[in-house]
């Protein structure tokens, strides 16, 4: 089992007083209680401070993720 972290947010207002920490860790220990032996999340790379925050968390960045837009992509 996986535990997937997705659409983490903190209003700016509230940012730099610990909640994203909590949530994170809240959302590690219930995977863990779940039987989960792996933690995964997605973070958009233009969220520099973001990127920084997982990995001050111990999150490894290990994939590259894709999209293909369906409004202005085109299939070759």
């Amino acid at each position: 089992l996986r535990g997937q972290i997705e659409g983490v947010r903190v209003h700016r207002d509230f940012r730099g007083q610990g909640i994203g920490r909590k949530m994170i860790g809240y959302a590690i220990d219930l995977s863990r209680s779940q039987g989960c032996h792996l933690v995964q999340l997605t973070s958009n790379k233009a969220r520099k401070e973001a990127l920084l925050f997982y990995g001050d968390l111990g999150f490894k960045p290990t994939h590259v993720g894709f999209k293909f837009d369906m409004a202005g992509g085109e299939q070759q």
